[in-house]
């Protein structure tokens, strides 16, 4: 029996000589190892001005990274990685580090480029990033400027369409004497427009700022020319008030009223708001009359002005004088007037002509054959 034990396998412990005294079971857990983790970027597509340094973030498993930014047709910028903190592990667990770090890249033109990080252990991640040349565009609202304006807003028009934040830029306003304005965004926005900014020093600059290097490039600068509001005359406002022939001497009195010339603004107060208006003179240089036999006019004295308030009414009287009336009941034609608008001491317009288009009444008698 002893040889049958031990030569038969696994009975050897069968012998009272190999049985231990005390038995402990023993488990060996193995530590939960994470993987290393791969080059994650920030975002799947970056939006930048050139002109400043490109800059871009993302994370990684480990702390050395590289990178490229790679053009279309190949050619490759360098960029700087600048690596800032490890993340946290996580609880619970021997989790492998992560890195967190920023890419600058200097000297890049407008256009589409390609970014790729790659770890030491050969993973990569990249990112689309697109470039777009430092520029900016809006309407007359900006390049010209009116004394006296209340508000003048405008969004301005930037190459990246609306794909940045309005946040990423910055909008700077400078008016001489006025309020100078610092806003985010690209809604401009002009409240006071005194007369001190004719003479110029108004300025309006729009930047973009990078919201990783926080840099600023400047995308355009505009200098308004800063002027007075024109005076303007309506032409449908102007009538025929009287046109009376007097037989005795051929001569026609003719009285175009109602030309409205509304007052200017020459001024404004940038604390109280209040904008100063002035009365705007209504000048006739010439009078020009082409009315049947009448050929020619003559002006009657100076306009004379209704004010009212907002708006002066003016009233021009012109005379002609014919060789013969004629003998139709009546007859049709223009006046024409030639103008000027000023305001005392600041500025006058150029020459302008208004046209009205009359009838002037032939009297009764003179309309018959002499014989009845």
């Amino acid at each position: 029996e002893y040889i049958t034990k031990l030569i038969t396998p696994n009975f050897s412990g069968t012998f009272d000589q190999n049985r231990g005294a005390i038995t402990i079971d023993v488990r060996v857990t193995k530590p939960k190892v994470g993987q290393q983790k791969g080059v994650t970027m920030e975002r799947d597509t970056v939006y930048a001005y050139s002109g400043g340094t490109i800059g871009l973030r993302g994370k990684s498993g480990y702390a050395q990274v590289t990178g490229i930014l790679r053009s279309a047709s190949g050619k490759e910028f360098p960029a700087d990685i600048q690596a800032s903190d490890a993340l946290a592990s996580a609880s619970g667990a021997v989790a492998a580090k992560e890195y967190r770090w920023k890419a600058l890249v200097k000297g890049v033109p407008a256009g589409d480029y390609e970014f790729i990080a790659r770890q030491q252990d050969g993973q990569e991640g990249n990112s689309i990033v697109k470039i777009y040349a430092p520029e900016a565009n809006t309407d007359r609202k900006v390049e010209e400027l009116l004394v006296g304006s209340k508000m003048i807003k405008n969004r301005i028009r930037t190459p990246d369409a609306g794909r940045m934040a309005d946040d990423e830029f910055r909008l700077t306003v400078a008016v001489p004497g006025g309020k100078s304005v610092d806003t985010l965004g690209r809604d401009l926005s002009i409240t006071c427009i005194p007369a001190s900014a004719v003479s110029g020093g108004t300025s309006v600059k729009l930047y973009w700022r990078s919201n990783v290097t926080n840099e600023e490039v400047l995308l355009k600068e505009w200098k308004p020319n800063v002027k007075y509001a024109t005076p303007y005359v309506n032409p449908s406002n102007a009538r025929l008030r009287d046109a009376s022939v007097n037989p005795n001497d051929n001569s026609a009195r003719i009285v175009i009223a109602n030309i409205a010339v509304p007052d200017v603004p020459t001024d404004a107060d940038c604390n109280t708001g209040n904008v100063k208006n002035e009365v705007a003179i209504f000048k006739v240089l010439s009078a020009k009359i082409d009315v049947g036999p009448f050929k020619n006019a003559r002006i009657v004295g100076q306009p004379k002005a209704n004010k009212t308030p907002g708006v002066s009414f003016y009233e021009v009287t012109v005379e002609s004088r014919a060789g013969t009336l004629p003998k139709s009941p009546d007859v049709k034609g223009t006046v024409s007037l030639t103008y000027t608008t000023e305001i005392q001491g600041k500025f006058k317009t150029d020459p302008q002509t208004l046209s009205i288009p009359i009838t002037v009444k032939i009297p009764r008698q003179q309309t018959e054959d002499d014989g009845n």
